[in-house]
């Protein structure tokens, strides 16, 4: 969309300014060429803004769509071992690259190799039904429990 718009801006500039020298040219008053760089410089200003506008989310990072984080929770929730998802936190970093947190909060008794294994078992899940994420920037945080 940016070379598009970028393209059409130069585009646009160019009639904008052979117009404005055209009729400054016919006139003989150099006014429409003062006026014609002035709607040029607007014209610019309006088309960064709406480039602006359409790519903030990219700049400041975006979570996934709630679809996403929704195929998300539906797979991680029925592993046996999940006892409930505490929260799901996703941040779009490029059209096919994300980060995605997960906390999580296993059933009771379980050994370490066990707890390795399920965290594993979320990450090949979440891969299934995400399958552009890469496993380095999936993580799983176990829930910590408050100590009274």
């Amino acid at each position: 969309m940016t070379v598009i718009v970028e393209d059409s801006a130069a585009l646009l500039g160019i009639v904008i300014a052979a117009a404005a020298l055209f009729i400054s040219e016919i006139t003989g008053n150099l006014v429409y060429d003062a006026i014609g760089s002035l709607l040029i410089g607007l014209m610019l200003m309006a088309f960064a803004f709406f480039l602006a506008r359409e790519n903030k989310d990219l700049l400041i990072g975006e979570s996934m769509s709630k679809r996403d984080n929704q195929k998300i929770y539906q797979i991680v929730s029925q592993i046996p071992e999940v006892a409930k998802i505490v929260s799901i936190s996703s941040m779009q970093l490029a059209p096919e690259d994300v980060l995605i947190s997960l906390e999580v909060s296993l059933v009771d008794n379980l050994d370490t190799d066990t707890i390795e294994s399920v965290i594993d078992n979320i990450e090949n899940k979440v891969k299934q039904v995400i399958p552009y994420a890469a496993s380095s920037k999936i993580y799983v945080e176990l829930e910590r429990t408050k100590q009274s």
